[in-house]
């Protein structure tokens, strides 16, 4: 019917009208909830990526720092030498200083030692040696040298890494050095010169020698004797 001249309004219209206001309402209200989740959580990203970019940059920095010491710590930095080779060259200078105080006095001031620091091998040459020659005033390759004299530029190096490693070993001393051969290459007056050091050297040490010379074996007050026979080999103390 009619109220007051007017037609009635349908109320199942507006119900429907109400449930899909209000049904949209909702889903906007869940679409808004989850574009603000996915908002916090896009800011959360953003965050975390500046914190991991951050992070990345200190890294960098400290690789930076790692890969020049590991660069100055091998063999690519400018020297083209390796920390342990680098700190083996100067202990192998201290060796060369007492070594040289030995190859003087048995070479009668002519030789002297020296580690070769030059050349574009230096890897190879750190640890390498070149005699000094005093009688032309020049610089010799160590093969140039004589079998005698290689002996006792061999000899000199025994008795300075001796006396290196003492001074370095907390007071400890080398109370024995063993030399093996060498003695058949040098002549008679070379040989006086060896046996002098050695007499010199074993003063406060016990000092053994190997050798099949029989010339030195009789400068040699005692000593074991290895001797052979049909049944084998035995050893005989010569006093």
């Amino acid at each position: 019917g009619r109220i007051a001249g007017r037609e009635r309004p349908d109320i199942s219209l507006l119900e429907k009208i109400h449930n899909g206001a209000v049904s949209e309402s909702r889903e906007l209200s869940a679409q808004t909830a989850q574009k603000a989740s996915q908002l916090e959580t896009m800011v959360k990203y953003r965050e975390m990526a500046a914190q991991a970019e951050q992070e990345l940059r200190q890294l960098e920095k400290r690789y930076a720092v790692a890969q020049e010491m590991s660069d100055l710590l091998s063999n690519r930095n400018i020297s083209k030498m390796s920390i342990d080779r680098y700190v083996i060259g100067i202990k192998m200078d201290e060796i060369i200083i007492q070594a040289n105080q030995y190859l003087r006095r048995l070479s009668r001031g002519q030789y002297a030692m020296k580690r070769i620091e030059g050349g574009t091998n230096k890897i190879n040459q750190a640890l390498s040696i070149e005699i000094l020659d005093g009688s032309t005033g020049g610089v010799r390759s160590v093969s140039t040298l004589s079998g005698g004299e290689m002996f006792l530029a061999s000899l000199a190096l025994a008795f300075g890494l001796s006396e290196t490693v003492q001074s370095f070993a907390g007071g400890i001393h080398l109370d024995s050095l063993f030399i093996d051969e060498g003695f058949g290459s040098l002549d008679t007056e070379t040989l006086d010169t060896a046996m002098e050091a050695i007499t010199r050297v074993r003063e406060n040490r016990l000092l053994g020698i190997i050798s099949h010379v029989s010339e030195l074996q009789e400068r040699i007050p005692y000593g074991i004797e290895v001797v052979k026979d049909k049944d084998g080999s035995s050893l005989r103390l010569r006093t």
